[in-house]
This record gives structure tokens, C-alpha cells and sequence, in this order.
């Protein structure tokens, strides 16, 4: 049984050599270590590395604190996906974060994990750079930021999905920059947070074709903007809808550019900026009136993709950041050269789920039967495909879903000897 998981480990590997030395996480014994912490702290783990971190639940308790990231490391997780469903969740029961990545960390990538938080989810230090983090699902809890990032420089921050938690609405901030240059936030779903983006001063930083859904609030007496503005950023081609108070507030003065957003539904307007557009998008399952939460993922199956006769169609920026098939910038998450990642967060990576034999002991002329359970992520939408991002692996062609529900991210079905296992999402 332990010869038959190394031999299935070593293939796992076999697909990532280019990254580096492999090492993998497990909660469940199955790896070389069993929490996140020990693999990125031991010394025989060295910068270019992968991290890959099996399915299952990974508390962050007082005794091992967050994770420290002091050179360049690409840590994955098995997708935002349920546990049930083998995804991997990050739990912060004390509150002092996820992950701190140092000046000594750049190029590290964070991708594939459901994080729950309190504290900080990610922290990126000062002199960072080229710090990429895609394909998560953050739910902040506390009156924290899901991702704070201080005088670091071309960062990416993308295909994620950040929502504040039932139990921390109005009080939670999502992404926060100070002092930064030149980041790049785009194609990600924000949803319930006092401030969602707050810029109270970075340089030429762009917030591009992501989705603003019932941000900001009013508390006692104090205005909350669903999104702040106060460097010079670059802010087009979103989607700002059912602000709970103030959509955009332009602190700049002047040095911030607004330009071809869709405003719809929302309590009260500031700075639009613009070139605006101020009609329903006409998403294809997600109306004013409904709201996503912590849970929608897996209870509804809302669809940020555009209708035909949406006004987000072609509605963003002309003549730069177009979409992959070449036509100008669709306004919203799935529009431009980075569409949104439908695949949950899931690495191109071969993952074993599952492994039995039958029987368990056989005389010298018997035989066994193993099976085996896996699965692998299609690592982008045919759109992504086509555009050629720098992701953590080759990215296969195939038609972009709609954003799924726990039923179709279940585990792929039991892979046929000499076939790759087709996902069943």
C-alpha cells in the first residue's frame, strides 16, 4: 500500500518538475508533512519550491500562528471547493492570519485554498515583489483585510472571490494597498465588506473588470464607500451593485482615473467618474435583489457572465485591455485578457483522492484489483487559454462554465486504466 501511494506520489511530481522540488502537505498523514507551517519553515525547503497541499481541514491555532513566507515558494492548495468535495480549508481560530510574506518572498504564488479568517488572510510586507494570489475564495470574519499589502511592487491579485462572513458584515475590509505600485487587482467577485478596496495611497496601481456586490455602510454617523480611492489607481471596466451606502469615494484629488464602470442599484453615488454606465448589467443568474454569502458557492448557482443585450458588453475601456478574442473590454469579472477561473481554484496538478485494493492479501499466484480516485483542474477557461496568463501551470482549452454550486464540484469519478479522469464539474 505505502509503495503503491509513493509510485502515484512521484507521478503527481512528475507534473510539476519545472516548479521545482515538490512537497506535499497532508492532514491525513499522506505527505511529507502535515501542516502547511513545517513545510514552508523546513530547511530543506528552498526558494522555487511547490507546496502542494492535500484536501482537508488546516487549523491555524495560537501554538502555530500564521505562516511565514521568507522566499519564493508556489503554495497550492486542492481548490475552494468543500472539503467533502476535496477542496482545502484554511481555519484562523485565533486571529493572527494565514500567511505574512516578507521582502525576501517575491515571486511567490498563493492559489487553490478556501480560507476562513480573523485575522489578516494574507499580508504582503514591504519590498515584496511580484507576489501573485488567484484562484481563492477568502472569507473574512473580523474588522481585518483579506489581503493587506504595504510598499510592495507588481503584485497580482486575481480570480479570487472575497466575501465577508454572516457574522462580520459591515465591519470587514477586503483588499487594502499603502504605499504600493504598480498592482494589478483584477477579475475577482467582492461581496459585503465595509470597505472592499481601500488605496490610501499607492502609485499607478489598477483595479480592472472586477464585480463590487452590496459593499459600504453607514455607521454611526461615519460613511463607509464600498470603495475607496485616495492614490493614483487606474479604476474601469467594474461592476459596482447594491452598495448598502456610498459606491465609489474619489479621494485623489484628481490623481485617481474612473472611467467606464457600471453603477447600478446602489444606495448613493460619489465619484463615477466617467463614461459611466448606469443600467442593470443584466448578469445571467444574479439580480439586484439577491445577495452572496459565505454559502453561495455551494447553495446557489448565480452567474456573473453577461446576457445578451447586457450595456457591459463591450462597455470598458476601448482600445486596450481587451478581451481574448480580441474585441474590446467587456465591463465585469469575465471581461478583458485575465477572465475570471471558474475552475475553483483546482491546480493543473493530478491529485490522488482515494486508493483501495482488493483483497488486502493474496498466496504468491493470486491477484489484486486497485482502484483509484483522482482528479485534475483544467487550469482555466478556453478564454484564459488564449490569453496565456503567467499561471502556475499550462492552462487546458475547454468552454468556461458558469460559476458552479456544490453540485457540480463534486470528486471526478474513478479514473479508466491508460485514460486521463474527466472532471464531472
Amino acid at each position: 500500500m505505502k509503495k503503491i501511494g509513493l509510485i502515484l506520489l512521484c507521478l503527481i511530481c512528475s507534473f510539476v518538475v519545472a516548479l521545482g522540488k515538490v512537497i506535499v502537505v497532508d492532514v491525513a498523514g499522506g505527505g511529507q508533512y502535515s501542516s502547511i507551517h513545517a513545510a514552508v519553515s523546513a530547511g530543506t525547503t528552498v526558494a522555487g519550491d511547490s507546496i502542494l497541499v492535500m484536501s482537508g481541514e488546516y487549523y491555524f491555532t495560537s501554538q502555530l500562528g500564521k505562516v511565514t513566507v521568507s522566499k519564493k515558494l508556489f503554495i497550492i492548495g486542492s481548490g475552494y471547493t468543500t472539503v467533502t468535495n476535496g477542496g482545502t480549508k484554511l481555519i484562523d481560530v485565533k486571529g493572527d492570519g494565514l500567511f505574512e510574506l516578507d521582502g525576501a518572498s517575491d515571486g511567490t504564488h498563493i492559489s487553490g485554498f478556501r480560507m476562513d479568517s480573523k485575522g489578516n488572510a494574507i499580508t504582503v510586507l514591504a519590498n515584496a515583489r511580484q507576489i501573485v494570489i488567484e484562484n481563492n475564495f477568502i472569507i473574512q470574519r473580523t474588522d481585518k483585510y483579506a489581503v493587506s499589502i504595504t510598499s510592495s511592487q507588481n503584485d497580482t491579485i486575481r480570480s479570487n472571490i472575497f466575501c465577508a462572513g454572516t457574522d462580520g458584515r459591515e465591519n470587514c475590509y477586503g483588499v487594502y494597498l499603502s504605499t504600493a505600485t504598480n498592482e494589478l487587482i483584477c477579475n475577482n467577485l467582492f461581496a459585503g465588506f465595509k470597505y472592499a478596496y481601500y488605496d490610501p495611497g499607492s502609485t499607478n496601481s489598477k483595479v480592472l473588470n472586477n464585480i463590487f456586490l452590496h459593499n459600504g455602510y453607514y455607521y454611526y454617523y461615519t460613511h463607509y464607500a464600498g470603495v475607496q480611492l485616495t492614490g493614483s489607481s487606474t479604476f474601469s471596466s467594474n461592476v459596482i451593485m447594491s452598495t448598502s451606502h456610498y459606491d465609489v469615494n474619489d479621494g485623489s484629488s484628481g490623481s485617481a482615473t474612473i472611467t467606464y464602470n457600471c453603477f447600478f442599484n446602489n444606495s448613493y453615488s460619489d465619484d463615477k467618474g466617467y463614461s459611466t454606465i448606469e443600467s442593470d448589467p443584466l448578469f445571467k443568474n444574479f439580480a439586484s435583489s439577491d445577495v452572496f454569502n459565505e454559502t453561495s458557492l455551494e447553495d446557489k448557482e448565480y452567474d456573473f457572465h453577461l446576457n445578451t443585450g447586457s450595456p457591459c458588453i463591450n462597455g470598458g475601456i476601448p482600445g486596450q485591455y481587451f478581451d481574448v478574442d480580441g474585441s474590446r473590454n467587456d465591463v465585469g469579472m469575465y471581461g478583458g485578457p485575465y477572465p475570471f477561473n471558474n475552475d475553483l481554484g483546482i491546480p493543473t496538478i493530478p491529485e490522488v483522492i482515494s486508493i483501495s485494493v482488493s483483497p488486502t492479501s493474496v498466496s504468491p499466484s493470486g491477484s489484486i484489483t486497485i482502484s483509484a480516485t483522482g482528479r485534475i483542474g483544467g487550469g482555466g477557461s478556453a478564454k484564459a487559454a488564449k490569453a496565456n496568463p503567467p499561471t502556475l501551470a499550462a492552462p487546458a482549452t475547454k468552454t468556461t462554465p458558469a460559476l458552479p454550486a456544490a453540485k457540480n464540484s463534486a470528486p471526478e469519478k474513478k479514473a479508466t486504466p491508460g485514460k486521463t479522469p474527466k472532471s464531472t464539474r
